[in-house]
């Protein structure tokens, strides 16, 4: 929140020309103070709307128990004085994050200042709106007589434990194959090596003798 804080001062410096980091570091206080006790001076920016400023869009009616976007209901104390008065007021400026659509920022009609609504039903899980409009295809996809919050948030409970239930599995699939391997490995019948033998040196050939006559015969006279 402070590096939120510093760079909100510098962005406030800056229409001034004087944003440097002695500038920022002497705001910071004062932003602080503000947050504490609610209250932004109209000489500063409040810093909360202007990141709620770039959220996506809409614009709608205020109904007798709030405000509807796309099926999900939204309620707050706060919007009594505009329920009273509905049949008077334009439609409201009405921002939401993608990421998290359990709550909606009403900017009032009187005032540069945003008011955080939240679900109807407060009980109810937060929800991107990637899995609101997921839901809403699968029911749709499913023939489902009636589109309703209700069947909005059945439909997306469903389709979490799916998701839990996949990466469960798979993670199970990755245990029991790294057991099946490592009692494989350690089952394995071990080869003994056998060393390398050197070449047999090569069989010279067969030295081949030749008989050398004597030089001296003695004879001998049969009978002696």
């Amino acid at each position: 929140m402070s590096a939120l804080l510093e760079w909100s001062g510098c962005a406030y410096s800056q229409t001034y020309s004087k944003c440097n980091r002695t500038n920022c570091q002497l705001l910071l206080p004062y932003f602080e103070r503000c947050q504490i006790s609610n209250s932004f001076s109209e000489d500063l920016y409040n810093w909360q709307a202007f990141l709620i400023d770039f959220l996506p869009l809409v614009r709608r009616t205020i109904q007798r128990h709030g405000f509807v976007l796309d099926h999900i209901g939204y309620y707050s104390n706060a919007l009594r004085p505009w329920i009273a008065a509905r049949e008077r007021l334009a439609p409201f400026v009405i921002r939401r994050d993608p990421r998290d659509i359990s709550r909606i920022f009403v900017l009032a009609p009187e005032r540069e200042a945003y008011v955080e609504v939240p679900y109807r039903m407060v009980q109810r899980p937060a929800m991107t709106l990637w899995e609101h409009r997921e839901s809403v295809r699968r029911l749709r996809q499913e023939g489902a007589a009636k589109v309703d919050e209700a069947a909005i948030f059945r439909t997306m409970e469903k389709m979490r434990e799916i998701t839990q239930t996949a990466a469960a599995r798979t993670k199970a699939a990755r245990r029991r194959q790294a057991r099946l391997e490592a009692a494989l490995s350690a089952t394995a019948p071990q080869v003994p090596r056998v060393p390398a033998m050197s070449p047999e040196p090569p069989v010279a050939e067969e030295t081949r003798f030749q008989a050398i006559p004597f030089d001296d015969i003695e004879e001998w006279e049969h009978g002696r």
